[in-house]
């Protein structure tokens, strides 16, 4: 199974949700970014437009499928929140 890159945090104050999804996730996308590639701005811009997208979607959170939306957008925020950074360190930028 495809292990997350260490953080920088301890274990007792890292929430379960980064380690056992966003990490995972960044790690999987990690070696497609490098292998395009992707310049780890770009990533943090597209990170800025998915936490846009999820502002826009809860703006109507009443509508459940709306709130769906905006949490979706959310996890894919904090994905590449951590796949920038991932990504500058493997780079070197």
């Amino acid at each position: 199974m495809l292990q997350p890159p260490p953080t920088h945090r301890p274990p007792e104050i890292e929430e379960w949700t980064n380690r056992v999804v966003v990490h995972r996730l960044s790690a999987w996308l990690l070696p497609f970014a490098v292998r395009f590639g992707i310049h780890p701005n770009a990533v943090s811009i597209l990170g800025l437009g998915f936490g846009s997208i999820a502002a826009a979607f809860y703006w109507r959170w009443e509508q459940p499928l709306m709130a769906a939306a905006g949490f979706a957008a959310m996890v894919a925020w904090h994905i590449c929140d951590g796949l920038d950074g991932d990504l500058a360190r493997a780079t070197g930028k």
